[in-house]
């Protein structure tokens, strides 16, 4: 070989590349599928209406301390994308993508102890396109919760038995945080218990159980403090929780008889086998390695750090199975989509990357315990069962599960890739090395191939409006400039309801849910509502002063006379057109002039009562005030200076529009030398409401 070939072959030493430059590649290559995640999110609806719309919701319209759900370190956060105005869902997925993305860097750090960086560049790459990407489009706390998750993990990993009690602290001040991210994170406190006994029984002759109290203590009590503390700094009194109070009313409902045990636990063992046959689908292969760096002497004696990794990951997964069915058990039955048979793999996906990382340990590893083979044959049943089954009976949704609702959306697919699993758990009866080169190279990336062609189309599809989402946008418009319009939405459908709600995106928005075919009477919804949007077919009782269609819904305005708070600029939907009115102040208005006139958008009730609350100016203290409305007059004194409630009862028998004040006397503060004001006072509106009979 010449000399010119010899350095040509030394130059493209792609391993030396990879090893002098990994951390560069990673970034180059999380910085190619943040710009991916951003194009791919760009311009389409949102999807998981319930869920998006509570986070949204707490975060950016109402105060983090009403929030059922305690997720208050990441409201706080990103109670910032209201600075986004109507384009927060987009600063969301920005936000989300970021954060997601940057969970690569500690899964690549974790990795490295135990393998090459060119595998642990592999793994860190793959735990970024794998399918949990897609919760990087919802308005929802799996990105944040996804990066601080791993962090946790690459400190919590570091600590031994001699470790000292600040690293214990740091350790749990973090998994603190991933508990005001999401609650869940309490859910696998066990695993967490069992996994530091381990490190201090995994050599018995040192055992101190005076030392392993202590751990367990500053872990567990720092991170309380940190949960509840930050947790009051954010939200007050309320903040001061574990679960909060949509977990705890569920787990109160859930254990308030002792009849339900029985139910519960029956339930729980009919969701087991779906996610049985999911691991058994998704993770054969690395589970066995999970399983054999516990279990075979050489390999644990060898590299004890690789086997408290396994006991770790499988403490976590073994955990969260039993929380996740016995939830899914206990939820049953409450909601239409709550069935015993709904896989939520969201609960626990964000451990994935550990089955990654085990297939690539297991590539260097010599694994022959012939015990394996039984499990293997466990897995290779459980696998071919939910291929010829396709997971029936279990309900896949993209949200709660999209590695698998990404295959078994297409039976050719669900077969094909079922196929390469069996083939790889096959060979893993022979040569597990064998096995995991097939597992890692050749069906992780075509699951994530596969997985994501299905995501994009599946998202994509909802670039385009449907009814719900044109009908919330239409109210959000019809509303935009009245920050106290009180909007109910009616409906057959709880997740197409909190779609429109999302799109309203106003604090005085509600839903409910009513059969079609129902009778509605709007004189039972009048005074609570100003407007209804109804997307059911439904018999209306009542009279609406205005009547929208929208994509086949009704959005109706309901004839209820409105409130006028005087502190605003104007009325809009309300008064079209007024007169005699100073501006406005902080505490209401001053009239300006002998004669005050509103008139209204619609035209005034038959019959009603005009509620105002109100104070005259000192020359008119005493003095009859006349009030026209509908062709009649009625008078109103005010005897001091105070605020005074005054009620008026008209009949509108001209069908008029208007509400006219006269005033007796007019003055301005200069003319009484009791100021530098030129206005001509007589009297000071602060609130009027028009409330039918």
């Amino acid at each position: 070989m010449s000399n010119s070939d010899s350095k040509l072959s030394k130059g493209i030493d792609l391993e030396k590349i990879i090893n002098d430059h990994a951390f560069a590649i990673l970034l180059a290559f999380c910085g190619i599928v943040y710009f991916l995640l951003i194009f791919r999110s760009v311009g389409f609806y949102p999807h998981i209406m319930a869920d998006e719309y509570v986070h949204s919701l707490y975060s950016r319209l109402l105060s983090v301390e009403k929030s059922p759900v305690p997720a208050y370190l990441f409201m706080q956060i990103y109670s910032a994308t209201s600075s986004c105005g109507d384009g927060f869902l987009s600063c969301v997925r920005v936000v989300n993508a970021l954060v997601f993305v940057s969970a690569a860097v500690p899964i690549f750090f974790i990795a490295k102890r135990y393998i090459s960086q060119p595998l642990s560049l592999f793994v860190a790459i793959i735990s970024i396109l794998s399918p949990i990407n897609s919760y990087a489009t919802y308005f929802m706390p799996e990105s944040l919760y996804y990066l601080v998750f791993w962090l946790f993990v690459w400190i919590f990993l570091f600590l031994e038995r001699n470790s000292t009690f600040f690293a214990w602290g740091i350790a749990g001040g973090v998994y603190g945080c991933l508990a005001l991210i999401k609650p869940h994170a309490l859910f696998f406190a066990p695993a967490l218990i069992m996994y530091i006994c381990t490190i201090y029984l995994w050599n018995r002759s040192e055992m101190s159980f005076g030392s392993l109290a202590r751990s367990l203590l500053i872990f567990f009590g720092v991170a309380f403090i940190v949960k509840l503390g930050l947790g009051f700094a954010i939200a007050g009194k309320s903040g001061v929780t574990l679960f909060g109070p949509m977990y705890g009313s569920m787990a109160d409902a859930a254990t308030s008889r002792s009849d339900k045990y029985g139910r519960i636990i029956s339930l729980a063992f009919s969701n087991l086998p779906g996610h049985l046959m999911a691991m058994a689908y998704l993770f054969a292969v690395p589970l066995l390695g999970l399983v054999a760096f516990i279990f075979q002497r050489s390999l644990r004696d060898n590299r004890p750090q690789l086997a408290k990794l396994s006991v770790f990951a499988l403490l976590l997964l073994l955990n969260m199975l039993a929380v996740v069915t016995l939830f899914t058990a206990s939820v049953a039955g409450t909601q239409i989509y709550e069935t015993p048979y709904r896989l939520h793999l969201r609960y626990y996906n964000y451990i994935f990357p550990f089955f990654y990382l085990s297939a690539a340990i297991m590539l260097g590893m010599n694994i022959s315990a012939v015990w394996l083979r039984v499990l293997a044959l466990i897995f290779l049943a459980l696998c071919t069962f939910a291929i010829f089954e396709e997971f029936k009976p279990y309900t896949l949704m993209l949200a709660d599960a999209p590695e698998l609702r990404a295959l078994a959306n297409n039976s050719q697919v669900l077969f094909f890739v079922g196929l390469i699993s069996i083939i790889a758990i096959c060979i893993a009866f022979v040569r597990m090395e064998v096995a995991a080169k097939c597992y890692l190279f050749l069906l992780v990336p075509l699951m994530v191939v596969l997985s994501a062609n299905f995501i994009i189309d599946e998202q994509r599809g909802r670039l385009k409006a449907d009814a719900y989402d044109a009908t919330g946008m239409m109210v959000h418009r019809l509303i935009s400039n009245d920050e106290s319009s009180r909007v109910l939405v009616i409906g057959p459908e709880p997740a197409s309801l909190y779609r429109i709600l999302f799109h309203i995106d106003r604090v005085g928005s509600d839903m409910l849910v009513v059969p079609n075919g129902k009778s509605i009477d709007l004189n039972e919804l009048r005074g609570q509502w100003d407007w209804l949007v109804l997307t059911g077919k439904y018999s209306l009782q009542g009279i609406s002063q205005r009547q929208i269609s929208s994509d086949g819904f009704d959005i109706l305005k309901l004839k209820s006379g409105g409130v006028l708070d005087f502190k605003k600029n104007s009325w809009p939907g309300l008064i079209s057109y007024s007169s005699g009115l100073s501006v406005a102040e902080p505490w209401g208005r001053w009239s300006d002039g002998r004669q005050v006139t509103f008139q209204f958008t619609d035209v005034l009730p038959e019959k009603f009562e005009v509620s105002l609350l109100a104070h005259p100016f000192q020359v008119n203290v005493g003095k009859t005030i006349l009030v026209s409305a509908g062709g009649q007059t009625k008078e109103i004194v005010f005897n001091s200076t105070a605020d005074q409630y005054v009620s008026l009862t008209f009949e509108n028998v001209a069908r008029g529009h208007d509400i006219v004040f006269d005033l007796p006397y007019v003055a301005s503060p200069t003319e009484l030398g009791i100021g530098r004001d030129d206005r001509e006072l007589g009297l000071a509106f602060i609130k009027m409401s028009i409330i039918p009979k």
